[in-house]
């Protein structure tokens, strides 16, 4: 016995790390499930955020979408839109007296 036990001993093995077994269906469903849950909450945070400072800067994050006109970028369009301010304002008073 201690012969045989020897012998089997100095046979030839396969070198290296065991092969780990292929993943079942399940497992490999499992993971795609759970990386899928993993990015879907990221997308909620993400969305929670821009929510709340949505809410705290509205001119800040284009709360006046379809509701206000938007503010004017270039400096002569904001001349242009002071103005119109300016005379609707005079107008206004001028009804007013």
């Amino acid at each position: 016995e201690a012969l045989q036990a020897a012998l089997e001993g100095l046979a030839p093995k396969p070198l290296g790390r065991p092969r780990k077994p292929a993943p079942s269906a399940e497992t490999q469903r499992v993971a795609e499930l759970e990386a899928r849950v993993e990015r879907l909450e990221t997308e909620l945070e993400a969305s929670r955020i821009r929510e709340e400072l949505a809410t705290a800067f509205p001119e800040r994050f284009g709360a006046q979408k379809g509701g206000a006109a938007a503010q004017p970028t270039n400096r002569a369009a904001r001349r242009r839109a002071a103005r119109a301010q300016q005379k609707a304002a005079k107008r206004a008073a001028g009804r007013r007296r």
